[in-house]
């Protein structure tokens, strides 16, 4: 007799199996924003220097302004009002900061009746001034060109995980620094004030 096969079971068996759709990958949660310390600086005053101070301040940040000497000398009215709603001030330097230090010391106590232990330059220090500061007992708090490219500065602060030292120059406009500043209270950043107690990044 000959053996006979199963249709059924020979269809069964050659079958192509199904293709499984592969797993999507879990994406990895976004870190909080609330997590991400800011520190506002504006280097330079400007006539915009009020209004972008009063930008901020309407969102509860207090930012620090780093102003020259001359800066000091000439816009008077405007850094009393920065100091009296609450707004940082510190020396931008421009070479020797002992020596501009103590003049601008002087005119700031004249001035607001403060004193400041801060500093700021625009520029990275050569290794003589660097050591001037440091032998000085003051406070370095940056020394780097201020950021420009606000898309660019949005997308750093969109991804950093624990710090970010926002540094301004005096003619960023108010139309970006009120970008800035929603953006930052949007999406819930830590905003901190400068101070002489401030950790240096």
């Amino acid at each position: 007799e000959g053996s006979s096969s199963d249709p059924g079971k020979t269809a069964a068996s050659t079958a192509t199996p199904l293709p499984t759709d592969t797993p999507a990958p879990t994406p990895t949660p976004r870190q909080s924003r609330s997590e991400v310390e800011v520190y506002i600086a504006f280097l330079g005053l400007s006539e915009n220097s009020d209004a972008c101070a009063d930008i901020m301040r309407s969102k509860g940040f207090n930012p620090c302004f780093f102003i020259e000497t001359d800066d000091l000398r000439q816009y008077p009215d405007v850094v009393r009002k920065l100091n009296g709603i609450g707004c940082g001030i510190g020396l931008l330097f421009k070479e020797d900061p002992e020596k501009e230090y103590e003049e601008f010391s002087e005119l700031l106590r004249e001035s607001v009746r403060e004193v400041t232990f801060l500093l700021a330059s625009a520029s990275p220090l050569s290794p003589e001034t660097a050591k001037k500061v440091q032998e000085s007992g003051l406070i370095l708090w940056c020394a780097q060109e201020p950021d420009i490219d606000i898309n660019q500065l949005i997308m750093n602060l969109d991804t950093t995980e624990n710090r970010y030292d926002l540094i301004l120059g005096s003619n960023v406009s108010v139309n970006r620094v009120t970008r800035l500043a929603n953006y930052l209270r949007s999406e819930s950043f830590a905003v901190k004030e400068i101070t002489e107690l401030t950790e240096t990044a």
